[in-house]
């Protein structure tokens, strides 16, 4: 079995997965999948990464782990609702999924910031580059969700606590096997 978090929101009629592209048969046959094909989803459910919208939100993805907050901030355009959101999104390559999307909701959202880091040209996100994105970061105090593979998942909490940021305002999702 696979798993992968979804990246289509409550608001939305078809369910939607982001995968990295891969070599193995099963990424090869996923990759071939067409719209209105069927799959079998033998379990599904969550592993406690929600939103809580009582927060301020603090989102870093890395690569794929895009995916579960490109479901909750098309969920909050779809309904309208607003939350002061920040989103860090990394990845190796200058090749960002949905960020056409992103940039849209950023411009008609003033309450949602969208950063992009290509981590090969540009290096991992630090503390210094997190104070320039988030200056205010201690007074704001967000709650923080850091999704991707796990040694960026790691990396990330780590800087976070350096930072001040209190570990039960760290939610975590590993996005393993990429």
């Amino acid at each position: 079995g696979r798993t992968y978090s979804f990246a289509s929101s409550p608001t939305e009629p078809d369910l939607r997965i982001t995968f990295k592209k891969g070599v193995s048969p099963f990424k090869k046959r996923l990759e071939r999948t067409e719209p209105g094909d069927t799959l079998l989803i033998t379990q599904y459910g969550s592993n406690g990464f929600r939103l809580d919208r009582r927060f301020p939100a603090l989102f870093i993805a890395g690569g794929v782990g895009i995916a579960p907050f490109r479901s909750m901030l098309k969920e909050l355009m779809d309904t309208g609702a607003t939350l002061d959101i920040v989103l860090i999104y990394q990845n190796h390559t200058d090749d960002f999924p949905y960020r056409g999307e992103l940039v849209e909701w950023a411009q008609a959202r003033p309450s949602f910031t969208s950063h992009t880091i290509a981590t090969g040209t540009m290096g991992r996100l630090t503390k210094q580059a997190l104070g320039r994105i988030v200056p205010n970061i201690a007074d704001w105090q967000p709650m923080s969700y850091v999704a991707g593979p796990p040694a960026m998942v790691d990396r990330t909490t780590r800087l976070l606590r350096t930072i001040g940021i209190d570990e039960d305002d760290i939610k975590t999702d590993r996005f393993d096997g990429y």
